[in-house]
């Protein structure tokens, strides 16, 4: 009986219910792991060489990109020129009574270079003031309109009264007075307006006459010749006693604070961009010391100067375009016609 029902319990046991062994189960969670660890390493390997990748495209763009930034050209053949000179000519005709400046002479703006005869135009200057005067108190003057007013207010009680003594007494005044009194009023009151003209016309001839003064003052200045410009007179064509005619030259003056420094650039780097850029300006020799223009060349120097200027020309011969630059040079160590570099820094 007992063997009956242990087989019977035996035989109630369903037969999904068996349990795998630990062994199996441990062996598939390491694959399982192990693959998906795989997995995970090989997409990270993926983002991290994506990633490096990314960043060295981008410092190798960086560093182009700097490098055409700082891209520098220079321009050994150029060459210090003037950059604005004047030849101060006469502007009358007559002799040159004095010279105010000789070569070599630093001077400055509307500094006096000569002066020419002037008798002639002193003696208009003095004749045109003292007309100017004339109108001028003529014009402030109102005695005529003053008088004028005056008669006309006693011609106008002459008549009053005349009419009055006739209303009061008939025919004590002919009728041939009241007419010439009539008359007298009548030319009084045109008279007002005559000395109020006149007033009128004596304020414009003394415009006229004043004006006519300033036009001998300028004549008279014109006699005296004048620099348009600071700078050095490097040049006087004409001496003291000497005729000239108008439009001849009196002196040369050329501007030394500033200059212009020319060369040639390719055309291909040229650019109306590079006008108003700053530029190196290295002159192999300049002058050391004081005063600067007695000294011997010394050492080379870099200054610091200003395109002002790109041609929109292209030479066909050798592909170049002219170009200058300006700089500063108050200290007068740089001279016309020295050779010097510019030193660009491209975009």
């Amino acid at each position: 009986m007992d063997s009956t029902r242990c087989s019977e319990g035996r035989s109630r046991a369903p037969a999904g219910t068996a349990k795998a062994p630990t062994h199996v189960v441990r062996t598939v969670a390491k694959t399982v792991a192990k693959t998906v660890a795989k997995t995970v390493a090989k997409t990270v390997a993926k983002t991290m060489v994506v990633t490096m990748a990314i960043a060295l495209a981008v410092s190798l763009s960086v560093l182009v990109g700097a490098e055409e930034e700082t891209r520098t050209i220079e321009i050994p053949l150029a060459e210090i020129q003037v950059a604005e000179k004047a030849s101060v000519p006469s502007s009358e005709a007559g002799v040159i009574a004095r010279l105010a400046v000789r070569e070599g002479q630093l001077v400055e703006a509307d500094a006096v270079l000569a002066e020419m005869r002037d008798q002639v135009e002193r003696l208009a200057v003095e004749r045109a003031a003292i007309e100017a005067e004339i109108a001028a108190k003529r014009a402030a003057s109102d005695v005529s309109v003053r008088y004028a007013k005056k008669s006309s207010e006693v011609a106008r009680a002459e008549l009053a009264r005349s009419e009055e003594t006739n209303l009061k007494y008939p025919k004590t005044i002919s009728e041939t007075e009241l007419n010439r009194q009539r008359l007298v009023r009548d030319r009084s009151e045109l008279e007002v307006q005559q000395a109020e003209r006149e007033q009128e016309i004596a304020a414009l001839t003394h415009t006229i006459r004043d004006n006519e003064k300033k036009a001998a003052e300028q004549a008279l200045e014109r006699r005296t010749i004048r620099t348009p410009l600071a700078g050095m007179v490097v040049e006087l064509p004409r001496r003291r006693g000497e005729w000239v005619q108008p439009g001849e030259t009196v002196a040369r003056v050329v501007r030394l604070d500033r200059l212009r420094v020319e060369g040639f650039l390719a055309a291909r780097e040229a650019r109306q961009e590079l006008v108003g850029r700053e530029v190196a300006i290295r002159v192999a020799k300049v002058a050391d010391g004081a005063p600067p223009l007695d000294q011997p060349l010394a050492k080379p120097r870099d200054y610091r100067g200003r395109i002002v200027f790109v041609s929109p020309e292209i030479d066909p011969i050798n592909d170049q375009v002219r170009i200058w630059a300006e700089v500063d040079n108050r200290d007068m160590r740089l001279r016309p016609g020295m050779k010097a570099a510019l030193i660009l820094e491209l975009r």
